[in-house]
């Protein structure tokens, strides 16, 4: 079977979102729409560090297609999800071939190399975990993590990622606090727990080169955007 480009990689993306989050509003602030724009910065990335190994990136993409699988952040069928999220990963994994690749040089189950992956990429899982841990990832790997890594949180940082932060407060208030909050209240939630406590602080915990590159010009695209908002002044 060949493997999927960063186009046919969203035929994946289809797949694992239709049975992990059949509920899921494809603009959710975790849902589709926030899935396929990692695995577009994902590619990106791998091009500009020159990854070429078919395998390793199928292998990337699939990691970052399930990036949100394991997150209790998504009250949305999160059972359903528990029950089912094994089951579909092996399936997708099933679909490849990778005994020409890079990849089958390790002797880990790839199944449980993407769950070691996806549960260390995350900027609270990274801040709360002793970095010690990803010595249990092969060197491969590691530099697997750190690409998709870096594409979820650059995918937080921009214009689409104050949007997207901003999503998520009404909808964390509406769903945990019954709240519908208003456009000022958006604004100021976003300042003080998506700005302040977390995305001026990812810049930090950016590994690749691509990626730090990018996000400097990203960050310049925040701070613009903060000064039109009034929250800071130019």
């Amino acid at each position: 079977m060949t493997y999927p480009n960063p186009y046919k990689a969203f035929c994946i993306i289809d797949a694992v979102y239709d049975s992990l989050f059949p509920k899921l509003p494809l603009m959710h602030s975790h849902g589709k729409a926030h899935v396929m724009e990692v695995v577009t910065i994902l590619c990106a990335l791998m091009q500009q560090e020159n990854v070429v190994d078919p395998g390793v990136i199928t292998f990337a993409i699939i990691c970052a297609v399930f990036h949100e699988a394991w997150d209790t952040k998504i009250s949305e069928g999160l059972q359903h999800r528990i029950l089912t999220t094994d089951s579909v990963l092996q399936t997708v994994l099933g679909k490849y071939d990778f005994s020409t690749s890079l990849i089958s040089d390790c002797k880990m189950d790839l199944y449980i190399l993407v769950k070691m992956i996806v549960t260390r990429i995350s900027w609270s899982r990274e801040r709360a975990q002793n970095r010690d841990d990803w010595s249990l990832l092969p060197p491969l790997f590691l530099q697997i993590r750190h690409l998709v890594s870096d594409a979820d949180k650059l995918a937080a940082m921009g214009p689409t990622g104050i949007l997207r932060s901003m999503l998520y407060q009404k909808e964390y208030a509406l769903e945990h606090q019954n709240k519908t909050l208003t456009d000022q209240e958006v604004k100021q939630k976003y300042w003080v727990n998506s700005w302040l406590e977390r995305l001026q602080h990812y810049p930090n915990y950016i590994r690749t080169k691509a990626g730090k590159e990018e996000a400097e010009r990203r960050m310049h695209l925040m701070h613009a955007y903060h000064c039109s908002m009034g929250c800071i002044s130019g």
